[in-house]
C-alpha cells in the first residue's frame, strides 16, 4: 500500500471539506530513490538518487501513467511506459522511491516500496505496471 504524504493528505482533505483549490501541478512528476524509508515528509529518509543516476530525479510525464484500476477495495495507478534511469552512477541498494512535484525541491506526494540494488555503470530500468501507486 502506498504510504501518500502529509502534504497530499493535507491538500486532498483541503479540496473536499474546505473547498480549497489544490496546489496546482505540472503534467511531469519526478522520482527520488532512497536506501531507507523516506517517511511522511520525504526528509527522514537517505536520499541516493544521485548515486542511481547522476541525472537526478527521475522524469515522469503524465503520459507516462495508466489509467486508474480498481484491486479488491482499492485504487490504483502505475507506469504505463517503461522507465529508462540510464547508466548507475554507483553501485547502491535501494529500499524506496519518492515521487516529488519538481525535479528539485517541490512537494513530496507519497512513498512506494520499490527495492532494487544497481551496479555502477550498468543500465537500470523499471518495467511497465512495476511502479504502482495505491490508495486503500
Amino acid at each position: 500500500m502506498t504510504d501518500m504524504s502529509t502534504f497530499a493528505r493535507d491538500e486532498i482533505l483541503s479540496y473536499f471539506f474546505k473547498d480549497t483549490a489544490m496546489t496546482a501541478r505540472s503534467a511531469t512528476l519526478y522520482l527520488a530513490f532512497y536506501s531507507s524509508d523516506p517517511g511522511r515528509t520525504g526528509t527522514s529518509g537517505t536520499d541516493v538518487t544521485t548515486s542511481v543516476r547522476s541525472a537526478g530525479r527521475l522524469a515522469i510525464a503524465s503520459s507516462s501513467w495508466g489509467a486508474v484500476t480498481a484491486v479488491g477495495n482499492a485504487r490504483q495507478i502505475s507506469n504505463s511506459a517503461t522507465l529508462s534511469l540510464g547508466n548507475a552512477a554507483s553501485s547502491i541498494s535501494v529500499t524506496h522511491g519518492g515521487i516529488w512535484t519538481a525535479s528539485s525541491g517541490g512537494n513530496f506526494i507519497t512513498k512506494v516500496s520499490m527495492p532494487f540494488t544497481t551496479v555502477s555503470g550498468q543500465p537500470y530500468s523499471i518495467a511497465i505496471d512495476a511502479l504502482i501507486i495505491q490508495l486503500p
